[in-house]
């Protein structure tokens, strides 16, 4: 569709710029791998799942949004605390662009296979949960969810020391 066709179809124009900008808003988000809410770093664990490609790491945060039946666009959506060990798709760990090894505490959406894994858990619930990264297939889920006690500490600051950058041991530093 050209420029001159968008013009003409303000409509269509808004729709093509809000899907670009979702988009950007979610990669952006999901490369750097900031802000949900942060497991503290004893409570991440990673370990190989079904394979040598897939991870499980145990994360602790608070739901903010659970699918609705009735609306197939609600999904589940977590902040989590930070995930120190967390690695990325190319299979070592994520350093951020400032430095901080791992995912950054942050809210956002986790894909749930098994819909019984959100029995009995609401907004504003704190949770442990097990996220599922299989960086072959490019795919990430929970698996299980533990509801937390109401007055579980949870942690949200970024624990783990920014990684010193230089050298030629220095692992790549994703962004600018």
């Amino acid at each position: 569709m050209t420029t001159r066709a968008l013009r003409s179809r303000p409509l269509a124009g808004a729709t093509v710029s809000l899907c670009a900008l979702s988009l950007a808003v979610f990669s952006a988000g999901c490369d750097r791998a900031t802000t949900p809410p942060q497991p503290i770093a004893s409570e991440s664990e990673s370990s190989a799942a079904t394979n040598s490609n897939t991870r499980s790491y145990s994360v602790r945060g608070q739901v903010v949004l659970v699918p609705v039946p009735a609306n197939p666009a609600t999904e589940l959506q977590i902040h989590h605390e930070h995930i120190p060990d967390f690695v990325g798709w190319d299979g070592k760990l994520h350093i951020n662009s400032d430095g901080v090894p791992g995912m950054k505490s942050m809210t956002m959406p986790f894909p749930v296979e098994d819909p019984s894994v959100l029995a009995g858990v609401g907004p504003g619930d704190r949770v442990k949960f097990t996220l599922n990264v299989d960086t072959e297939n490019r795919r990430f889920w929970v698996s299980e969810m533990t509801k937390l006690s109401d007055d579980a500490p949870l942690d949200y600051t970024d624990k783990a020391p920014p990684v010193e950058h230089g050298g030629p041991d220095a692992p790549a530093i994703d962004g600018p």
